[in-house]
């Protein structure tokens, strides 16, 4: 995935009015205006907006909006409502068995690229439905399996390693049961109706 810049945004004053409307009032020395400016100027970089974005975050959320449409391409529900994380359990049920990829699913490729994004979809259903933001270390190695997701609650989590987990040791570590234990109302386990396969390859949505 491309890896772009910081993100800045800033903005621009107006020009003051300097026409002088009492041409006998006398002007401050030269010395003591040059300090007033620099105060304004500084006061007025305090409060400039700046947003900056890692680039592991950036990733994550790229990532989130990438497999949401291969999900989806696949039959899944992955709209970023809290329901749609049963279908995470859903597909995992169905690509995965015992920590192993079922021969021929959907994770018998690029298995460490879609484990990310199935984190990263799962963080992003918690920061969309509850409230929080992502952090990561560009520095980190392992930035993809440590960048760590921060609730307003105060809570912290790390959806990748849970999605790991998930993906390692089966239904006892559900992606759905995760989420409610955050505080995320999900509602009940719908009833699937239908067996899923691939439409289209995913390497099209990449």
């Amino acid at each position: 995935m491309a890896r772009s810049a910081i993100l800045c945004e800033q903005t621009s004053g107006t020009r003051p009015n300097t026409r002088c409307t009492r041409p006998r009032l006398r002007c401050a020395p030269a010395r003591r205006v040059s300090l007033a400016v620099r105060r304004i100027f500084a006061n007025a970089r305090q409060f400039q907006p700046v947003t900056s974005m890692s680039q592991i975050v950036e990733d994550t959320l790229k990532a989130a909006d990438w497999i949401s449409q291969a999900l989806q391409s696949s039959g899944y529900r992955a709209d970023f409502s809290p329901e749609s994380l049963w279908h995470i359990d859903f597909f995992f049920d169905d690509h995965s068995r015992k920590g192993e990829p079922t021969p021929g699913g959907l994770l018998s490729e690029d298995l460490g690229k879609r484990l990310f994004a199935l984190g990263a979809y799962v963080g992003e259903v918690l920061r969309r439905n509850i409230g929080g933001e992502w952090y990561g270390d560009d520095t980190d190695p392992q930035a993809e399996i440590n960048v760590e997701l921060r609730l307003l609650s105060g809570a912290k989590c790390w959806p990748v390693q849970r999605v790991m987990k998930r993906f390692k040791n089966g239904s006892e570590d559900s992606v759905a049961a995760y989420a409610i234990g955050m505080g995320l109302q999900i509602g009940p386990r719908p009833k699937r109706s239908q067996s899923f396969s691939s439409k289209r390859p995913w390497w099209k949505f990449w």
